[in-house]
C-alpha cells in the first residue's frame, strides 16, 4: 500500500506471503484443507508502545476506524479462521486493520 514508509524488502515479503497463501490454497484443496491468513496492521503490544507518538498519532489518523488494532483483535480473526464457520473459506487474506487498506 502506498503511503506507509516501510521499505521494500518488507512489502515484497508481504507480497510473498499472500501469493503463498493462494498457491497453498490451491494445492492442498483436494486433501480438504484450507489455508488462509491474516494480515494486520499495527497492533497495540510492548513493540508499538516504544514508537513515537507522532508515528502512532499518525497511524491513527489515517486508520478509518481511528485507532491501532488490539491482539484480540488480531485472534479473533484467527479463531474465526480457524472454526467450521469459515469451512468454505480458502485463499483468503483476511485484512485486519480498521480500513487502513481495503481491497
Amino acid at each position: 500500500m502506498g503511503g506507509v514508509n516501510v521499505p521494500p524488502h518488507y512489502v515484497a515479503s508481504k507480497g510473498g506471503l499472500d501469493s503463498l497463501t493462494r498457491y497453498f490454497a490451491k494445492k492442498l484443496a483436494p486433501f480438504n484443507i484450507n489455508v488462509n491468513a491474516v494480515s494486520g496492521s499495527a497492533t497495540r503490544t510492548k513493540l508499538t508502545r516504544s514508537w513515537e507518538k507522532s508515528m502512532l498519532d499518525n497511524l491513527i489518523t489515517i486508520t478509518p476506524l481511528n485507532r491501532l488494532s488490539t491482539v484480540s483483535d488480531i485472534a479473533n480473526a484467527v479463531i474465526f479462521l480457524a472454526s467450521d464457520a469459515s469451512s468454505f473459506i480458502t485463499g483468503e487474506v483476511l485484512n485486519v486493520n480498521g480500513g487502513l487498506y481495503m481491497d
